[in-house]
């Protein structure tokens, strides 16, 4: 991506490296949302593409705010898994013909997760593997969710050896993974899980494990509330900052200018 483009004026200013705020369920709320965001010193958000009908709106939505939202067009592995080959076919073709207009390529990956179909793996596999065969062409950055199925992942990374920037979005993985990753040159996304109360220890150690020159922080609005009473948005991404600030006894200060700087060899 182009990086003569300036952050956010404002040198305080906190990044969001994963929402979406093009799902339906934001709907015409998007704009009120990066409104309020705005007013919480949040400078950027980089939308996850998950199906065709999103990637219009993440369009429109950059028309509308250029200097708040990047935009990542993909087939996420749930739509994998719930569409027919045709339909996905029919995707794919789809974004070949609109995917130099994006900042990025993504969500694409593996979810090996127990709610997944393992007969669905195979094609999930597939079209990760056809992602980052054009991620590489057109030399655009990959946004990846990666879940139970992180050996699997970066074995076709290496094997497609797409020479971009990754960016590893709600990083669950082990911190043994996370070390892989970064050597293969990812970026780790963190978001609200290290903040639940009886929040997963592997994640915690993960971004302990993560070199601060390799951590992204996310909301991934509007889901992945920490709270029962929460509904998330990118305003809130600051939490997430504090709560690694203290996890990783860094200021978050620190933090926001250590962010802002990976994000900028991404986006």
């Amino acid at each position: 991506m182009d990086e003569s483009r300036p952050l956010e004026n404002s040198m305080d200013c906190y990044i969001d490296a994963h929402s979406h705020l093009s799902d339906e369920r934001v709907g015409a709320h998007a704009l009120s949302l990066i409104a309020r965001a705005r007013a919480a010193k949040v400078g950027m958000t980089l939308l996850g593409g998950t199906h065709a009908s999103e990637w219009a709106v993440q369009e429109d939505l950059k028309t509308q705010e250029p200097e708040f939202v990047r935009t990542s067009f993909g087939i996420h592995p749930w739509w994998v898994e719930a569409l027919s080959e045709e339909d996905l076919t029919g995707q794919f073709h789809a974004l070949l013909a609109c995917a130099d207009r994006a900042d990025a390529i993504g969500e694409t990956g593996l979810d090996y997760s127990k709610k997944r179909d393992p007969s669905r793996f195979p094609l999930q596999r597939e079209f990760f593997r056809k992602h980052l065969v054009l991620a590489r062409t057109i030399r655009k950055p990959l946004v990846l969710h990666v879940v139970a199925a992180h050996a699997d992942a970066l074995k076709l990374v290496l094997e497609a050896n797409p020479g971009v920037p990754l960016l590893v979005h709600g990083f669950s993985g082990s911190a043994e993974e996370a070390v892989l990753w970064i050597k293969a040159g990812a970026f780790l996304s963190f978001g609200g899980g290290i903040l639940r109360k009886n929040g997963n220890q592997k994640t915690k150690k993960a971004l302990l494990a993560t070199p601060l020159s390799h951590l992204l922080f996310e909301t991934d609005a509007p889901d992945q509330a920490w709270r029962s009473d929460l509904v998330n948005e990118p305003a809130l991404v600051s939490e997430v900052y504090s709560g690694a600030a203290l996890l990783l006894q860094v200021p978050v200060a620190e933090l926001r200018e250590i962010v802002r700087a990976n994000f900028s060899k991404i986006r």
